[in-house]
C-alpha cells in the first residue's frame, strides 16, 4: 500500500510532511520554527544567497515562496513550544528526503536541488518560455537546449538573436515553442544566383509557411564585399520582392550564423535546415547539392509532403513537391507527373 501522507510526533509536537505519490513534481513543504516564540511559520523563503544567487537565465534572482501544507493552506501555529529535543536539549534536524545534488521540478517554473543536507532547495525559477528541465538540471525551451550542442548536422543549434529588418528581433530558438522547422538561406548583395532563386524560394515560401515552416534570410555581404548594414538588408529584401512570409536580417560576414552552424560548402547561396527540435537537419554539402534537398528536409521534420505539380512552378522547374516542370527532368526522370501537360514539356 502505498501512502502519500504521513505524519512523525516527536514528544508532543507534529511535523507533518506531504509527499507527492507523482514522480517528477515536488509538493513538500518545509515548517519553520521561530526560537523566541515557538510559532511555526506556514511558508518557507528561500534566499538566493543561499543558492548561488543569480540564476543566469533572464538575470532574475533566484527567489521562492513555498506553501507550509501540500493543500496550499498556512502551517499550524503552535503556542510555546520549541522545536528542541526535551531529553537532551538539543535541536532536532529534519530526516534526508532527496540525495544531495538531485534535481526535480517543482513545477514547470521551479527547479529545485537536493542540499547537502538532504532537503530540497531552489535552484531556478525559469522565466518563460523556459521551463525546468530535472534531466538537464537547467532551465530549457521545451527540451530544446539554448546553449547548443554542437554545429554540425543533428546537434542542437545555439539561440542566437536577429535584429529584423522592419522591427523586431527574432531568436533562432522562437522556433521551438512553436513547434516548427526553419530554413535559413544566407545571401550576399554581390551573388548573382541569390538573385536567380528569390522566385523559387518565395513560391517555396508561400507554401511552406502556411504548413509548419519558418524563413529566415540573412544577408551577409554588400555588392562591394563589406559587411552587410540593416540598410544593405532592408533594400535588398526589396529589390527582390520578399514578402511577409520571410524573416530577413542582416548578419555581417555571416559571422553570427556561421559561428552556430558549420556548413562544408561555403560561399552563398547557402541553405540550413533546423528541425523543430533545434536539430541542424541539413546544411548544403560541399557540392552545393540538389535544389531540392532542403525542402525535402523541411518536409521530413514537419510531416508537411507538398503535392508533386507543376501548377505555378512552369517557369521555376522545381515544384515544391521536389520534382521537375522543365524539359531537364525527362534526362534525370525526375517530372513532376503533370509536366508534360501544365508546362508543355514534350514527353513524347
Amino acid at each position: 500500500m502505498k501512502l502519500s501522507r504521513y505524519s512523525v510526533v516527536f514528544c508532543g509536537l507534529c511535523l507533518v510532511v506531504a509527499c507527492s505519490s507523482s514522480p517528477g513534481r515536488l509538493v513538500t513543504g518545509t515548517n519553520t520554527t521561530d526560537a523566541d516564540d515557538g510559532v511555526t511559520a506556514g511558508a518557507e523563503n528561500v534566499d538566493s544567497s543561499a543558492i548561488g544567487g543569480v540564476d543566469g537565465i533572464g538575470g532574475v534572482a533566484d527567489s521562492v515562496d513555498e506553501p507550509g501544507n501540500a493543500d496550499g493552506t498556512a502551517g499550524d501555529t503552535t503556542s510555546g513550544a520549541d522545536n528542541t529535543n526535551e531529553t537532551t536539549g538539543e535541536a532536532t534536524t529534519e530526516p534526508p528526503v532527496c540525495t544531495p545534488g538531485e534535481f526535480r521540478c517543482k513545477n514547470t517554473e521551479t527547479l529545485m536541488v537536493c542540499g547537502e543536507d538532504g532537503q530540497w532547495r531552489l535552484k531556478h525559477n525559469c522565466p518563460a518560455p523556459y521551463e525546468c528541465d530535472a534531466e538537464a538540471g537547467t532551465c530549457t525551451k521545451q527540451s530544446c537546449t539554448p546553449e547548443g550542442t554542437g554545429t554540425a548536422v543533428g546537434d542542437i543549434v545555439k539561440d542566437v538573436t536577429y535584429d529584423l529588418v522592419g522591427g523586431g528581433t527574432y531568436n533562432l530558438h522562437d522556433a521551438c515553442a512553436a513547434g516548427e522547422a526553419t530554413i535559413i538561406i544566407k545571401v550576399d548583395t554581390w551573388c548573382y544566383y541569390c538573385g536567380e532563386y528569390a522566385p523559387l524560394w518565395q513560391l517555396m515560401a508561400d507554401d511552406y509557411s502556411q504548413n509548419g515552416t519558418r524563413f529566415l534570410l540573412l544577408v551577409g555581404r554588400d555588392g562591394q564585399q563589406a559587411p552587410a548594414t540593416m540598410q544593405i538588408a532592408e533594400a535588398y529584401k526589396a529589390t527582390h520582392g520578399y514578402n511577409s512570409n520571410w524573416m530577413v536580417a542582416s548578419d555581417p560576414a555571416h559571422q553570427k550564423i556561421e559561428s552556430v552552424i558549420f556548413s562544408p560548402a561555403g560561399g552563398v547561396p547557402n541553405l540550413a535546415v533546423l528541425g523543430p527540435d533545434m536539430r541542424i537537419a541539413y546544411v548544403d554539402p560541399a557540392d552545393g547539392g540538389l535544389l531540392s534537398a532542403p525542402f525535402e528536409a523541411a518536409s521530413s521534420t514537419t510531416g508537411y509532403y507538398p503535392p508533386q505539380t507543376c501548377e505555378g512552378f512552369c517557369q521555376t522547374g522545381l515544384s515544391t513537391g521536389w520534382c521537375y516542370c522543365n524539359e531537364g527532368c525527362l534526362e534525370y526522370g525526375d517530372c513532376c507527373p503533370d509536366a508534360c501537360n501544365a508546362c508543355g514539356v514534350n514527353c513524347n
